[in-house]
């Protein structure tokens, strides 16, 4: 997979894994390693390692194959 990392500032956007649930989610850290905003991962609309993703101006962007899907973060 390949995600194309946003900073804000000192904080950036990047994909986990929750331990608990195994759920993968986009998450915003600050400088310091705290966790600031998390969204759901959609693996379901997903095309694999041919992926990108951005996020610009409070949206998170999705693109593949399949076309670009958009997603509000704030």
């Amino acid at each position: 997979m390949h995600f194309d990392t946003y900073n804000q500032g000192e904080s950036s956007w990047m994909i986990i894994e929750d331990a608990k649930t195994k759920e993968m989610k986009y998450v915003l850290v600050d400088n310091k390693g705290k966790t600031i905003k998390t969204l759901n991962f959609d693996q379901n609309n997903g095309n694999g390692a041919w992926e990108n993703y951005i996020i610009r101006n409070g949206m998170l962007l999705n693109a593949n194959a399949d076309g670009i899907k958009m997603y509000k973060t704030e």
